[in-house]
């Protein structure tokens, strides 16, 4: 097979998945750097001179130049005098003078002017003019997408027998006005070949093309398609398609890149939790909800099918992005991870650029720095875990503690003038936080009863001072078979469903104390850095040994003075555990004397038999799922200029002011479960529904009513049918938020069912079809593809779920972080959905065909037509493969006028024409064999019908 060529193609797509022609990648890589680093000497300040006479406020600015002539020339980065100077190779121009650049920001540079050098106009890159130009109520007020839904008449139309629906209305009443008419219905080969690939992404057979064809002569199209859209709405298949597309949203990856590129743990459920979900057609409030907050859902939703809970899943979301280890500055990394999860949650349910707010208000939009740090803060007041999905339900009613009669006593064993992270004495509301059960809903007062583990069973004792006592009955917890741990350092252990966690602090000068008894370990989770490998944050995870007897242990912390952090607690499972206190002083209080309280034996058989009963209950071994976990309020600040180093005005957790005003979360904790309360109330935001209805046309239909599907905001699109989009909002939303029902909706319209061909003079009038007069010609999806091919060959394997198929390596994907072993070349005949997804080698045949490199947000594809797409089809093993096995089921098939007729049904959804016929047969000779209608596949599958919908 004939690779170099293709390779070199390939390896040219873009690495990352930001547009340097779009104004967002200005906003967030170009307008920062000239802003700090350039603005200094090239500004626009009317006192002073810039530097050379370079003036480096527009875009006008750098295309005029200075002194020395222009400092861009535009789509050639080799000819501009900025790209040289930052390059730093001419020692007589290198520029920041005091420094060079960061590579990231070169390439970021460079990347800009040859894409163009896009700068959004009317905007200048200085400090000033951005804050006296931001008035958020102004923006508000000027920008439609700030505004409530506004439900307009449904129009009347002067042709009442086209449409079918409320939709087809709206569309034709704006095709009257214009003097044009819809296109003609699509015939039923056509239709049914593109409602199949949209619903569930794969292809008729021949049998259900002929069915469907019949039936639409016996009654009608409409009637049939009614018929085929009802099964294909209730087909498993049908959230395996839709799956994919949010999969794009959420940039959805199971490695997280960069170096050695580490494991996400067990992504694989967050897939299948989405797979279910379209299949259920779980509302999408609630589907949002479980995203956003899913951990703090009172009433969560669970899996008929294994009783595994559902909602906490959601959450893994958050943790799909792209990963450091060892980060040198971990304060910087925590707001690099951040501002990627603020940037998908945006785009994603908003369909707003929050992150372009991350170094100052936001350039056009409503959206102030205050904002982004309230959501920023929101999310420092959460956390990363990997929490069990199996048997939480009933671990939460497990009855932790014997009631017992003994009195209460609050006495805290802490001495004056120690600064307490937390006393479990003298616990403040939303303190007391544990992963799971293990260790109860409250702590044990001392002088009551805690059941201790001996080697004949469970004995009562007093517990000699108030604590958090860990339950010995979940010493059974373990990771089910094939479960993956964390990587790195916290992988070593099982914390999942065994941990406790303290509110979040400020590290001071003094090191930490925690008072604790028997053994285990403490995670320190400063700035929520978990991917501990390698010895520059190795100590942030500490163990201590056994001891019967409560003792101050230290836990050194102060390399990371300032900074906020959190510790997770856990016992090492081999002995008893508990936590008294934190503090933070520069030497530990003095060990508390030894208890000397007596042990009781009081109702010992039946105490002891309760837990042993309970401890029955517990379902030992458990999936383990990325997943938030709430942590206490903590407030941050304004980064000044983007930079952690730097903080401004203090924020608290809120949502958007233009949405929600300015009032914080009413809450101890991050505040997410009210934020979804808010993102699903169309009271408060319109957003949410808008955005989503959005998408659903723009898969349907090929373009959305607002293009830009990510970007509601002021350098989005604007939508062409505005009344369209809100009545079809106000619809989702009293339809109970039913994707099915809007989908089945729309897909039984008559807009949906027109025909694609070019009419001249309609195409005149609307040539870039914004008023959908006609069906638009579609590429597919690269999975559709690839799914198509193992359909028709006969190769696919209807499984579902369960983990990826390991990535096919071939001997050009190489780099730190690749796996020993290659999967396999088809896949295992599993659909794409199902393929394991390695940020660091990914599928060279999707890449080629468009699917999206997992960095942010993508709604809307890229379509590209290069000449790698050819060579993949034409010259791939997996593409010869399933040729073979297609055309050694042809070989055997009999006669060769239906076999012919059966390869183009198969591959096209519709028969061959006569000529077609004729030339198949001179093909394939007067005696094919098996390598004959092996070619004559491939011949096929390089047909450009093969990979459009018409």
């Amino acid at each position: 097979m004939r690779f170099s060529g293709l390779l070199v193609l390939l390896f040219a797509l873009p690495a990352r998945g930001s547009d340097p022609a779009s104004a967002e990648f200005f906003e967030t890589k170009v307008r920062p750097v000239l802003h700090d680093r350039c603005m200094p000497c090239h500004g626009g300040d009317a006192k002073k001179t810039p530097k050379g006479g370079l003036q480096l406020t527009s875009r006008d600015g750098l295309i005029k130049g200075g002194d020395s002539g222009p400092a861009v020339v535009v789509g050639h980065p080799a000819k501009s005098r900025l790209i040289e100077a930052i390059g730093y190779a001419n020692p007589d121009l290198q520029m920041p003078p005091k420094g060079k650049l960061p590579p990231a920001a070169v390439a970021d540079l460079t990347a800009w002017v040859k894409a163009g050098a896009v700068w959004p106009k009317g905007t200048a890159t200085a400090a000033v003019a951005v804050k006296s130009q931001f008035d958020l109520a102004g923006r508000k007020a000027g920008h439609w997408v700030w505004q409530p839904m506004r439900v307009s008449p449904v129009p009347h139309v002067n042709d009442v027998n086209w449409p079918r629906t409320d939709a087809d209305r709206f569309l034709l009443a704006k095709l009257e006005a214009k003097g044009l008419h819809p296109a003609p219905d699509a015939d039923p080969y056509t239709l049914l070949r593109r409602v199949y690939l949209d619903l569930i992404g794969l292809p008729p057979t021949p049998v259900e093309i002929e069915t469907f064809v019949r039936d639409s002569k016996l009654r009608t199209p409409h009637a049939a398609l009614e018929t085929v859209v009802d099964r294909l709405l209730a087909s498993p298949h049908f959230g395996e398609r839709w799956a994919r597309h949010w999969l794009d949203l959420v940039r959805y990856a199971e490695t997280k890149g960069h170096e050695f590129d580490p494991s996400i743990p067990n992504a694989y459920l967050y897939r299948d939790y989405v797979i279910r979900a379209f299949n259920a057609d779980v509302p999408y409030d609630t589907f949002v909800t479980e995203h956003v907050a899913g951990d703090l859902v009172k009433e969560p939703r669970t899996n008929p099918a294994d009783h595994s809970e559902e909602s906490i899943v959601g959450t893994a979301f958050w943790f799909l992005g792209e990963e450091v280890h060892s980060p040198v500055d971990i304060r910087q990394d925590e707001a690099d991870r951040f501002d990627n999860r603020i940037d998908v949650f945006g785009k994603t349910f908003l369909g707003l650029t929050v992150a372009c707010a991350r170094c100052h208000d936001h350039k056009f939009d409503a959206i102030s720095a205050k904002d982004y740090y309230s959501l920023f803060a929101m999310l420092e007041s959460s956390g990363y875990r990997l929490a069990r999905v199996d048997g939480r339900q009933t671990e939460k009613k497990f009855r932790r503690h014997i009631p017992d009669p003994a009195p209460a006593s609050s006495e805290s064993p802490l001495p004056g003038g120690v600064k307490v992270v937390v006393d479990y004495a003298h616990l403040l509301p939303g303190q007391w936080m544990c992963d799971g059960a293990a260790f109860g809903s409250e702590p044990v007062y001392a002088g009551n009863i805690w059941m201790a583990k001996t080697e004949t069973g469970f004995e009562p004792r007093r517990a000699e001072r108030t604590a958090a006592y860990y339950n010995r009955a979940f010493d059974q917890l373990k990771p089910s078979p094939g479960t993956q741990l964390d990587p790195g350092e916290l992988g070593k252990r099982m914390w999942a469903g065994r941990t406790l966690r303290t509110p979040a602090f400020t590290i001071g000068p003094g090191p930490v104390h925690l008072l604790v008894r028997g053994s285990g370990f403490c995670y320190a989770a400063v700035s929520q850095h978990s991917m501990i490998n390698g010895p520059l944050h190795g100590k942030l995870v500490k163990g201590f040994s056994k001891s019967d007897r409560f003792r101050w242990v230290t836990h050194d912390l102060s390399n990371y003075k300032g900074l906020t952090c959190h510790l997770e607690l856990t016992p090492s499972g081999d002995s008893e555990f508990a936590v008294a206190a934190v503090v933070q002083v520069e030497k530990p209080p003095p060990d508390p004397p030894a208890s000397n309280l007596t042990e009781t034996k009081e109702n010992a058989a039946i105490q002891a038999g309760d837990v042993r009963s309970q401890s029955l209950t517990i379902r030992p071994a458990s999936r383990l799922v990325p997943a938030m976990w709430d942590g206490t309020t903590v407030k941050d600040h304004v980064f000044v200029r983007g930079n952690p180093r730097t903080p401004g005005e203090p924020v608290a957790p809120r949502f958007l002011e233009a949405v929600a005003g300015t009032a914080p979360f009413h809450t101890t904790g991050s505040g997410r479960l009210e934020l979804a309360k808010q993102m699903t109330n169309p009271a408060i935001t319109p957003l949410v529904p808008r955005v989503m209805v959005n998408r659903i046309w723009h898969h349907l239909f090929g373009r959305g009513i607002v293009p830009s599907v990510d970007n509601f905001g002021i350098m989005g699109e604007a939508p062409t049918h505005p009344e369209l989009l809100d009545y079809l909002a106000d619809r989702f939303v009293k339809d109970g938020w039913s994707v099915k029902r809007l989908i089945r909706t729309l897909v039984l319209s008559r807009a949906y069912a027109m025909s694609s061909a070019v009419d001249p003079r309609a195409d005149g009038a609307d040539p870039k079809n914004d008023l959908f007069h006609r069906a638009n010609l579609r590429r597919l999806d690269a999975e559709v593809i690839r799914d198509s091919l193992l359909a028709d060959s006969g190769k696919l394997d209807p499984k579902m779920f369960g983990p990826s198929v390991p990535a096919y390596l071939t001997p050009f994907l190489d780099g730190r972080g690749r796996p020993g072993k290659s999967g396999p070349l088809d896949g295992d005949g599993r659909r794409s959905i199902y393929l394991e997804v390695r940020r660091n080698f990914l599928n060279p045949f999707l890449l080629a065909f468009d699917t999206p490199i997992p960095f942010s947000t993508v709604g809307r594809r890229q379509v590209s037509n290069v000449p790698a797409q050819s060579l993949i089809l034409m010259n791939d093993p997996f593409v010869h493969e399933m040729a073979k096995a297609w055309g050694k089921q042809l070989a055997a098939a009999g006669t060769k006028n239906e076999p012919i007729r059966t390869v183009y049904l198969t591959a096209f959804g519709r028969p061959p024409t006569a000529a077609e016929v004729a030339t198949c047969r001179e093909f394939l000779g007067e005696k094919p064999n098996e390598e004959h209608w092996a070619e004559l596949a491939h011949a096929v599958f390089n047909a450009k019908e093969y990979i459009f919908l018409r």
